[in-house]
């Protein structure tokens, strides 16, 4: 991947599509019922269509040279030394991950957010950023970083691998929904405005819905934090050395050494089918005497990563 450059690409995203088809509807009901309170609807989604469109899009030029990322705009340079974390955004540990999600590249400076579309395949990008990383870095549980430092005191360093719980980064605020939901609240206001000089109820209704959709939305994207599942991921730890692992991961945490393994396996995908919700996550499933011990997809490195390393001292 030396040197390739990087291009964010602007896309028309599912919700354009949906309030411009929205906004045809309504403008079909209109032209039937001659109601306007249809027409009052079709003209805030017609608005917020044409708000995310117009919505304004950092510009992303970047370039993978040997030894660092170089912004192709303004020249300046991301040493591959001073980054720190690589974290995917908005990605959830019970579905596969998509070609194309925003990744957050934490480094010494601060933090370089990429756009969700990228020139080339996001989890690309990912495993070349993690390849320039440590891989036993300290864990943010007692117990599991005591044993870190049992295995990497008895096998050294470079033979212990160690997985962080992937952060919840911060809030990445879309400027386009930013946008989108400004324009249904100003255009509700506007079109209420309207129904009151012309004294039309269904108007006025129309817009007190649409107002109060876009408050709500937009308060949802300024003030809602992290759920609670990427809370637990962020927690979660894993260590693996030649003498087997340990993980502390949604309430389980404990230690397992390669003897006792049977199987590992890896699903990488979501399946659509399952006894029981977390048969459905992509997962490693490692089986003990007779019990199941699922990997989810919860850590700082893709779990392709992780089963890798699994393998290579299992086997």
């Amino acid at each position: 991947m030396i040197g390739q450059s990087i291009h964010g690409s602007r896309s028309v995203t599912p919700g354009v599509v949906s309030a411009a088809l929205l906004a045809l509807c309504c403008v079909g009901f209109a032209v039937l019922t001659k109601g306007a309170g249809w027409w009052a609807l079709a003209a805030i989604a017609a608005s917020t269509a044409i708000a995310v469109l117009a919505s304004p899009r950092p510009v992303f030029h970047w370039r993978i040279d040997a030894e660092a990322l170089v912004d192709e705009t303004t020249a300046d340079q991301i040493p591959y030394e001073s980054i720190t974390a690589v974290y995917p955004c908005g990605l959830t540990y019970w579905k596969a991950r998509p070609r194309n999600y925003a990744l957050e590249i934490v480094h010494n400076g601060g933090s370089l957010f990429t756009p969700a579309r990228i020139s080339i395949p996001s989890p690309l990008l990912e495993e070349f950023l993690l390849h320039q990383l440590p891989e036993s870095a300290a864990s943010s549980d007692a117990d599991i970083e005591r044993y870190r430092q049992a295995q990497v005191g008895a096998f050294g360093a470079e033979r212990v691998f160690s997985f962080a719980g992937r952060r919840s980064s911060a809030k990445v605020r879309s400027v386009a929904a930013l946008w989108g939901c400004s324009a249904i609240l100003l255009s509700s206001l506007l079109a209420g405005g309207v129904g009151v000089w012309m004294d039309d109820d269904s108007v006025m209704i129309v817009s007190v819905i649409s107002a109060a959709v876009g408050l709500i939305a937009l308060l949802s994207i300024l003030l809602v934090g992290p759920s609670p599942h990427r809370r637990r991921m962020s927690a979660s730890s894993l260590v693996i050395s030649p003498l087997g692992f340990a993980l502390s991961q949604e309430g389980l945490k404990g230690e397992i050494r390669w003897s006792e393994i049977r199987q590992v396996t890896y699903t990488g995908k979501s399946r659509k089918f399952g006894v029981v919700a977390s048969d459905m996550r992509p997962a490693i499933h490692v089986q003990i005497a007779g019990v199941v011990l699922m990997i989810y997809d919860s850590y700082d490195h893709p779990l392709s990563w992780i089963h890798e390393r699994i393998v290579q001292y299992w086997q």
